[in-house]
């Protein structure tokens, strides 16, 4: 599946009467198994991909700081973007586009993604408690170059989450909210970085802006404690910021402002949901945060609400939280 291909997907939204009935509300998911690697990450990385090859941008490494299906999204996309003649043999010979990607998995998960047998160009291990500088994500990679002798200097090595502009890469998903509803009321998301949520605000409010819509849904960014730990953490430490807490800045300001909500959800309420749904609906633990954010949240019956299920990892789940 080339870039374009995913950046022309119907992501349906599908109306799920159990949930409703659950729910005590008109509740509706997004289904992001519909993706090659069936997580919505595969939208975000496509279309930073495809901007920068617009832009005529060549020799990048693009990083990514990850628990699982991030990183196995850049890997895909990254290796949808290399081009290759045929030889007079009929073999894939000729490497067209010097396009690479370095994932960083926490200490201990790296064999596990290898026995995937993922294509990773670069994976190293890191200690996700301790923040993760810019500076070593740099090294790594002309390390790596090096090796290959590949000229380190060369080459731009930049985040797959773009920090000018939070959120660009799931515009489409707001589109497809808006597409299949009449405007919803509440839109329930997994906070992760933030990019998810912040992309889908962005869509609605430049909507409303110009008043193509007439009232604005309540975006509603669920984490776990576990992220809120490492976050404060991170914060209170004032040390480089990973990309796990890229828009943290962002997301807090819009919350104080009241245009959006974000609400906490523990291990235990995230394990319900995900027990009571994993037979049903195509989620993992992730995704389990945004249904077990919209039970906590105070429903009304009339409420039109979308949850956002970013799609399945095909990590080990039980091995990490998040």
């Amino acid at each position: 599946m080339r870039l374009e291909e995913i950046m022309d997907l119907e992501v349906p939204l599908i109306r799920d009467d159990f949930l409703s009935a659950q729910l005590g509300a008109n509740v509706s998911y997004l289904d992001g198994s519909v993706f090659q690697t069936r997580t919505v990450k595969d939208l975000r990385n496509a279309h930073r991909i495809l901007k920068d090859r617009k832009s005529g941008l060549d020799f990048i490494v693009y990083y990514d700081i990850t628990y699982g299906n991030s990183g196995l999204s850049l890997a895909f996309c990254v290796t949808e973007e290399m081009e290759f003649d045929e030889n007079k043999l009929g073999r894939l010979q000729v490497y067209h586009r010097h396009v690479h990607s370095l994932v960083v998995v926490p200490t201990g998960y790296q064999d596990l993604m290898a026995d995937m047998g993922v294509l990773n160009d670069i994976v190293c291990e890191r200690d996700f408690s301790q923040p993760i500088s810019e500076e070593d994500i740099r090294k790594t990679a002309f390390e790596w170059l090096s090796r290959k002798k590949m000229e380190p200097e060369k080459w731009i090595i930049r985040p797959i989450v773009d920090p000018d502009q939070p959120g660009s890469g799931y515009h489409g998903l707001g589109e497809e909210i808006l597409r299949q509803t009449n405007n919803p009321d509440k839109v329930f998301v997994p906070y992760g970085n933030g990019e998810t949520g912040l992309g889908i605000y962005r869509f609605f409010a430049e909507k409303l802006y110009n008043r193509e819509i007439i009232k604005m849904p309540k975006i509603v960014f669920v984490q776990s404690e576990g992220r809120k730990e490492i976050t404060n953490k991170s914060l209170t430490e004032d040390k480089t910021r990973t990309a796990y807490i890229a828009f943290e800045d962002i997301v807090k300001k819009l919350q104080a402002q009241g245009k959006i909500d974000v609400i906490d959800v523990s291990e235990e309420e995230r394990d319900y949901e995900y027990n009571l749904l994993k037979d049903r609906i195509t989620l993992e633990k992730t995704s389990a945060l945004a249904f077990a954010g919209a039970r906590k949240y105070a429903l009304n019956a009339n409420d039109n609400v979308v949850i956002v299920n970013t799609g399945r990892s095909l990590m080990y789940e039980k091995r990490f939280l998040h």
